[in-house]
């Protein structure tokens, strides 16, 4: 009876960890998330036959537009879900953007 006694609390401390730990990550996925998206930018002339050449703008020329060849965009969202949707939109517009010319 006591081996049996022992055996069942084991198991009943096993089963409580692994709920602890399950309701620990539900908790942490529906906690408030950030994003960091870094990103280096690179503008580089197109020939006549849309190849582009090998050189980009260096920082001395970004500087003329008040701006630098690096990027950081911050994205908040209310749980994980929710920020990498706002990820996904927020790449989704700039490469549907990225075709138009003004």
């Amino acid at each position: 009876m006591s081996e049996e006694y022992e055996s069942n609390s084991a198991f009943i401390k096993a089963l409580d960890k692994i709920r602890h730990e399950k309701s620990a990550d539900f908790s942490r996925r529906e906690k408030a998330h950030i994003a960091i998206l870094n990103f280096e930018i690179e503008v580089k002339p197109v020939n006549l036959d849309n190849t582009m050449e090998d050189s980009s703008l260096n920082n001395k020329d970004f500087s003329r537009y008040n701006m630098s060849n690096k990027a950081r965009i911050i994205i908040k969202g209310s749980s994980e879900a929710d920020c990498v949707k706002k990820v996904k939109q927020a790449l989704e517009k700039v490469n549907d953007s990225s075709g138009r010319t003004n």
